[in-house]
């Protein structure tokens, strides 16, 4: 098998530097990528123009855009599903917030360069639900709940206390970079003429005489609770010979923790779906009688709710990442729900090889995720998706943006010392054309390495599809994560393709739990319409513990 030819790579190394700095800029990037891209395949080595080899007859081959033969079935019914209780769930429409302390958690856990917020949106997304409280234009469907603080006037809270966590300080206390501190000037910034002050604990005497003593229409924001070994359960120490030894909290800390935090509000409003997925102290375990989904929250859960549960058919999932073993549950999920599956990034090689033994040279193999990747395509096969493998890659010879670039296709397959890192253009022809037919498209995971320059063409060129299936009035939604990010980076005319989209989610994690057909513990900690008594007494044998954290 003949390598690649890299006769173009050396020319185009420096506009491909440039293409970056282009990309990143906003106008026409998602254009002059898939300009760059297929000037760059034009002079590689390319595949012949007859058929791909190896497709089975449940795999997608390029095809013209017609109509499929494809099931349009009714969604399977799931009760466990978190967005069919949300329903069930209080929002900040049922509170009363009148005189009181109003105990916030938020996910402000955005990037810190140098005192500086680099990407404040997680921020600025919760500004219209803080906006709505301490103007008082909540409570429409408050009747019922409990009134006021005792001398309060009007609907204007007593104070808005926020807590949120920054990274991954371990519970250990105070580490400089993961303060929260400099978040505040962001929020003085979006709330003009608000009081906006820093609190050095999320707990403790001194933070709980601030929130009382405070005036009217207050906001605080609490330092970060990962400082507290008892928000995730764990801390992590590292002596000084290098030995490393984690900490895990008692349940009884754990309780100790939670009453202090909810001695901090009066009633809580979560507002944090980026964290939603973890079953922390202050997600699961605030114990005050009114706990309410903010507007965020409420909006993430609708647009999930609606599309995984009685989506616009055609539904069409689109699924990239490294491991076929990170996906395989939503992965397994989908396929009872969608009418067809887009499958992209670095888990494609691991399909690629098991299902027709494709030479994938130095592409990543999921070794565990290969064991599955059979029994994902059968049910694919028994449930009549149609799935869509990549047939042809843009390749590099090192995972960098200065790499040799070349393409060729499943026939060829990659060659020793070549890695595939994105999608070639047969394939993102294949791709919109899947996308133009959809009614919904879900999707979680880029489809190459859109960080390095030249291999950002797949992902970029279905962005400009999506934001063309949005206009035609199709539902389409990105899962957060790196799609997510990406799609804020990226920009399709003159508006960020996050702006031209239905709905862009603020969390990875929890839209991937969502995806998996499983609770989010943070929705099931929330009252039900018309409850407002405390949550259950603490039992330890329902205790979670959270993994990931370690």
């Amino acid at each position: 098998m003949s390598a690649p030819s890299s006769s173009s790579s050396a020319s185009a190394g420096s506009g491909l530097t440039g293409w970056v700095a282009g990309a990143a800029l906003g106008f026409g990037a998602g254009l002059l990528s898939s300009y760059i891209v297929n000037r760059q395949c034009s002079h590689a080595h390319t595949a012949p123009n007859n058929e791909l080899n190896g497709s089975g007859d449940y795999l997608a081959a390029p095809s013209p855009l017609v109509e499929l033969p494809l099931p349009l079935r009714d969604t399977k019914h799931n009760p466990k599903l978190e967005t069919e209780t949300l329903n069930r769930k209080q929002n900040i429409e049922h509170v009363n917030f009148g005189g009181k302390r109003v105990l916030m958690r938020v996910d402000y856990n955005v990037k810190v360069k140098n005192g500086k917020v680099v990407d404040a949106t997680r921020i600025t997304s919760t500004i219209q639900t803080l906006r709505a409280i301490l103007e008082g234009k909540t409570g429409q469907q408050s009747a019922g709940a409990p009134g006021a603080a005792p001398g309060a006037s009007g609907k204007q809270p007593k104070c808005i206390v926020l807590i949120t966590h920054l990274g991954r300080p371990a519970g250990n206390i105070r580490v400089k970079e993961y303060t929260v501190e400099p978040l505040v000037g962001v929020l003085k910034e979006n709330l003009p003429g608000v009081n906006v002050r820093f609190l050095k604990d999320c707990i403790g005497e001194e933070a709980e005489a601030a929130t009382k003593n405070c005036e009217p229409g207050t906001v605080f924001l609490c330092e970060n609770l990962r400082f507290h070994p008892e928000e995730t359960g764990l801390r992590v120490v590292t002596h000084a010979d290098g030995r490393i030894e984690k900490i895990r909290s008692t349940f009884a800390e754990k309780v100790a923790f939670r009453r202090a935090l909810s001695r901090m509000g009066d009633v809580f409003v979560f507002e944090a779906f980026g964290a939603a997925h973890r079953p922390h102290s202050s997600i699961i375990g605030i114990d005050l009688p009114q706990r309410v989904a903010g507007l965020l929250m409420h909006k993430e859960m609708s647009y999930y709710g609606s599309v995984l549960s009685k989506p616009q058919r055609p539904f069409v999932a689109i699924i990239g990442g490294a491991k076929v073993s990170d996906k395989i549950l939503v992965l397994e999920n989908l396929l009872d729900l969608v009418d067809e599956m887009i499958i992209g990034g670095g888990m494609t090689y691991t399909f690629l090889r098991i299902i027709h033994n494709v030479n994938i040279g130095d592409s990543l193999f999921d070794q565990p995720g290969a064991g599955v990747v059979h029994k994902i395509v059968e049910k694919a096969r028994l449930k009549g998706v149609k799935l869509h493998l990549p047939q042809d890659h843009i390749i590099g010879d090192k995972f960098a943006a200065d790499a040799k670039v070349g393409v060729t296709d499943n026939e060829r397959g990659i060659p020793s010392k070549w890695m595939g890192l994105d999608i070639g253009p047969k394939t993102r022809s294949n791709n919109s054309a899947v996308i133009a037919r959809a009614s919904t498209v879900l999707w979680n995971g880029p489809l190459g390495v859109y960080e390095l320059g030249p291999f950002g063409g797949g992902t970029i060129s279905a962005f400009w599809d999506l934001v063309s299936a949005t206009k035609r009035g199709a539902t389409t939604i990105i899962g957060g994560g790196d799609t997510g990010s990406a799609s804020k980076f990226f920009y399709v005319g003159n508006k960020a393709v996050a702006d031209s989209v239905s709905h862009v989610s603020t969390g990875g994690g929890s839209s991937l739990v969502l995806m998996e057909g499983k609770l989010l513990p943070a929705v099931g900690a929330l009252s039900d319409i018309g409850d407002y008594s405390r949550p259950p007494p603490p039992d330890e044998s329902k205790e979670p513990v959270d993994d990931e954290d370690e």
